[in-house]
């Protein structure tokens, strides 16, 4: 009987890899030498043609004897970046394409111990993560310096020190790294002056008898890197302090721990960062599958959500299509993909190049998001002219979503009021932040765009965002192409209904534009 919540490792072959005994509980070898066989029983590979969305989450072993090792139509069917390829297979040009924009992982099947021991470390299913925020942390009661809280965008640590290093904040508490896993512990921080250093110290001990096992330690431009750590045979708790030293002014903002996944991946299996390194050591996170390699490009942007994790995955899955992911890892939930000049656009260029990888047209690309997510779609769609723009729940006055979290929804949404401080660096700058979508949406050329709009009607966060992009669109081309519906309620009172209404109209465009079917 095969084993439940476990992700299935599936090899077509001719003969059986002796990884079973190998694997650890979390997964589960499935040999199997027939291609028509079911791997699980009742659930075939295929449906109707159709591959099997019960296997989306299978990783498939493809060695020189897999039955479809020539068929670039199951290759292109079986899920992008979950192929585990050996190494010495030898494969048309147009099949070593198709595996390299799916993300193949190329392994060597002659050494099953360690192509076992790599699946167990890095081939775990859902990603694990979490952030340290600026309220998390406690300002050493010895520490000679001045230490002010903005929010949860960062501590300003202000010192006048001898060269010794001082403990400076730590924590409160301690974090636990599991058994048999590997973390990275991400640190954001900007050294203001030249004269200071930044040291963080990484401290584990055992869960049992308290004792110190490994303590690490990284200084200044090091730290961009992380702190890899690891939880041993029992598990570790670990404990993270942070020293200064020099004179000056050092900006520290959340700690991000992140389990690893070795060189397959930051979050998910091939997802990797964009860095804003001109700031506080900030990132967002991006993940490409290919789908069934046919146009169009589909990106999602993520909403507000606090873990460290991707949304939308199952979502775009679903439309079988290549699709790019956008999470926010900043603030306490996200940033809105703002940033400056160059990180923002390093997502415009990443779009481009994924339309390139794929010899897509720029116009074969639908931008999507639903709340926060709706602002980047919108944002970023402006500097694209792509086919479409699906947004649920829009947002895009972010200064006036600060000002109503004083009356309209106290305590409601804090981070537009980070937003306001990391961005504009004053609660009072509200104009100034409207006019940061303004003023890129404006110079947007959406001739050819079709807008859908899911929107609550008593929205209390961003009352005006759906009457005034359609004002602004109706004046600036009154044949453009508006797709829309409200919902009663304020912004999070139905959001199955906009995600419902959402999905309808996304597929509707696909049809329409690109000639894709759905049951």
């Amino acid at each position: 009987m095969a084993k439940r919540q476990t992700k299935k490792v599936i090899h077509f072959g001719a003969k059986e890899l002796p990884i079973a005994s190998l694997l650890s509980d979390e997964f589960q070898y499935i040999w199997q030498t027939d291609m028509l066989e079911p791997p699980v029983k009742d659930q075939p590979l295929f449906k109707l043609s159709a591959f099997n969305r019960y296997y989306q989450d299978a990783l498939f072993l493809i060695d020189a004897s897999s039955p479809w090792v020539d068929l670039p139509e199951v290759l292109t069917a079986l899920p992008a970046n979950q192929i585990l390829c050996d190494q010495d297979v030898k494969l048309s040009a147009e099949c070593e394409q198709i595996l390299a924009l799916k993300g193949t992982h190329r392994f060597d099947f002659g050494n099953p111990a360690l192509l076992a021991k790599q699946i167990n470390a890095d081939f775990f299913g859902r990603p694990n993560g979490s952030r340290l925020l600026t309220e998390d942390f406690t300002i050493a009661p010895s520490f000679p310096g001045e230490v002010r809280q903005f929010g949860r965008v960062h501590h300003e640590i202000k010192f006048s020190l001898d060269n010794q290093w001082h403990l400076a904040v730590y924590p409160g508490y301690a974090q636990f790294v599991p058994a048999n896993t590997q973390v990275t512990v991400s640190v954001e921080y900007e050294r203001l002056d030249d004269n200071t250093h930044i040291k963080v110290v990484v401290n584990q001990f055992d869960i049992q008898s308290g004792d110190l096992v490994q303590s690490q330690e990284q200084v200044d431009g090091d730290l961009k890197q992380g702190i890899q750590v690891a939880g041993g045979n029992r598990g570790h708790n670990m404990q993270l302090l942070v020293f200064v030293s020099g004179a000056g002014t050092i900006r520290l903002g959340s700690f991000h721990i992140r389990r690893l996944r070795g060189s397959f991946g930051e979050i998910m299996l091939n997802s990797w960062r964009l860095r804003n390194l001109e700031t506080v050591n900030a990132d967002l996170g991006v993940y490409f599958d290919a789908g069934d390699l046919k146009p169009p490009l589909n990106v999602y942007f993520g909403g507000w959500h606090t873990a460290e994790n991707f949304e939308g995955n199952r979502m775009m899955q679903g439309l079988n299509a290549p699709f790019l992911l956008f999470t926010d890892l900043r603030l306490d939930g996200g940033a809105f993909y703002l940033g400056s000049s160059g990180f923002e656009q390093q997502v415009v260029a990443t779009i481009k190049e994924t339309l390139a990888r794929l010899h897509f047209k720029p116009s074969d690309l639908i931008l999507s998001g639903l709340s926060m997510g709706t602002f980047a779609a919108m944002y970023y769609g402006a500097q694209l002219a792509p086919s479409g723009i699906v947004v649920g729940k829009p947002l895009v006055n972010l200064g006036n979503i600060a000002v109503g979290s004083k009356l309209t929804r106290p305590e409601g949404f804090d981070t537009s009021l980070d937003m306001l401080l990391l961005f504009e660096g004053n609660l009072n700058r509200v104009k100034e932040m409207n006019k940061r979508f303004w003023r890129v949406f404006k110079t947007g050329d959406f001739s050819h765009t079709t807008f859908v709009f899911a929107y609550m009607l008593n929205d209390d966060y961003d009352p005006d965002a759906f009457p005034d992009v359609r004002r602004f669109l109706k004046k600036a081309d009154p044949t453009a192409r508006i797709l829309s519906k409200g919902l009663v309620g304020r912004h999070n009172d139905d959001t199955p209904g906009i995600v419902n209404w959402f999905l309808m109209q996304y597929h509707h465009l696909l049809q329409q534009q690109f000639a894709r079917h759905f049951d």
